[in-house]
């Protein structure tokens, strides 16, 4: 129980250092209200409203709308509002509009999916040829010298071809070997969670939720495992402590607790990072070190 209260302190810190960090100083000029009031109308409108504001916008000018967005629901630092479905939308406007070279605007905000909407519509456009192009891209923009973005770049490219491939996930992870090998693992966990965030209530038997995962040649084994959680979400009906469960049924080394890492990241996500609904969920799990793992994981989202 004590390691439980130690990571949701943690939690509480980490969002109090969010919030204190990026905290406005009084007396806001009038056209900084202006723009506050702006920004708080668009967020009190529909979510089909919304999308259709920004569609357009980001068909004569993504970069403009992808500002907005970020605007518009990161507030002192804090993602207010899981809003990755419009960032996936504004990449695949700046593809169309800029083309590979759209992605550049592209940052870590909204779970990636700027890079996802980018190097979707590449490869639905160019198909599994395009690679090597892709690779050259991500490495000249986002230079590993300088930056880590050109992970989340790669990362997009593993979403790209699990859509490319109509979701057949072994298809899509040959093709990510066709990069150099250092980048691989970057495109196979965007392939995971293409897979995970579409997946039926079939994908895995009843029997042994494992299955997929133990199908694969083992070099993508560890990577399917870190989005387990979320192919057994859609098998559960988003049930945590039936997730947890099963997480402990794995059969191959380190996967029972990649799987519960992926599932605390999973919860601060699903509980927009608000500290008593992660402590909430968690605590739903019976096993205490699990509780204090689905806490720990999600704090470090």
């Amino acid at each position: 129980m004590a390691r439980i209260l130690i990571a949701m302190i943690l939690i509480l810190l980490m969002v109090g250092s969010a919030l204190d960090s990026q905290r406005q100083k009084p007396n806001l000029a009038s056209s900084q209200n202006t723009q506050a009031s702006s920004l708080q109308s668009f967020r009190e409108l529909s979510y089909a409203h919304q999308k259709i504001i920004l569609a357009n916008l980001s068909e004569t000018d993504p970069e403009k709308a992808w500002e907005y967005l970020r605007e518009t629901f990161i507030h002192k630092g804090v993602v207010i509002k899981p809003v990755h479905d419009l960032a996936h939308m504004i990449g695949k406007a700046a593809y169309r509009k800029l083309g590979i070279e759209g992605i550049r605007m592209c940052d870590q905000s909204f779970a990636f999916g700027c890079f996802h909407g980018v190097t979707e519509e590449l490869f639905q456009t160019k198909g599994v040829g395009a690679v090597q192009e892709v690779q050259r891209t991500c490495l000249d923009l986002f230079p590993p010298t300088q930056t880590r973005l050109y992970t989340c770049c790669f990362h997009g490219m593993g979403h790209g071809l699990a859509l490319w491939e109509k979701l057949n996930a072994p298809n899509a992870l040959k093709d990510c070997d066709l990069l150099e090998t250092t980048y691989r693992p970057f495109c196979y966990d965007g392939v995971f969670m293409e897979y995970g965030s579409h997946a039926s209530k079939a994908a895995n038997s009843a029997g042994d939720p494992w299955e997929f995962c133990n199908s694969l040649d083992k070099q993508y084994q560890d990577h399917c495992a870190r989005y387990q959680a979320l192919l057994l979400s859609h098998t559960s009906g988003w049930n945590v402590p039936v997730i947890a469960l099963a997480c402990l049924q794995a059969t191959f080394p380190n996967a029972a607790e990649t799987c519960r890492a992926g599932l605390g990241r999973m919860v601060s996500q699903k509980e927009e990072r608000d500290a008593g609904r992660i402590f909430q969920s968690c605590t739903t799990i019976e096993e205490e070190s699990g509780k204090y793992l689905c806490i720990l994981y999600a704090a470090q989202e």
